[in-house]
């Protein structure tokens, strides 16, 4: 699908050209920019949400097995959140 505005005697750039160029400076421009990037390129919104961490609660029956496990997957969680959070 190519995409030129009818106008006598202007340059005409087509939609694929526009969309490339679109496309790299989001790149250049914006530290995380890839997902926008790649949204532009596929057509289709992407979805953020479902990378969103979830947090995971200790099975263990003991009690201070589980509160040792926990904290550990509490640190995992955070930094799991932080990373989504600067996307």
């Amino acid at each position: 699908m190519q995409f030129a505005p009818i106008a006598q005697g202007k340059p005409q750039a087509t939609y694929a050209s526009v969309k490339e160029a679109v496309v790299q400076h989001i790149q250049k421009t914006f530290k995380d920019g890839q997902d926008v990037a790649d949204s532009i390129e596929k057509g289709i919104l992407f979805d953020l949400k479902a990378l969103m961490p979830v947090r995971d609660i200790s099975r263990e029956t003991d009690a201070a097995k589980a509160a040792i496990e926990q904290e550990g997957m509490n640190i995992l969680y955070q930094a799991e959140l932080n990373q989504y959070m600067a996307r």
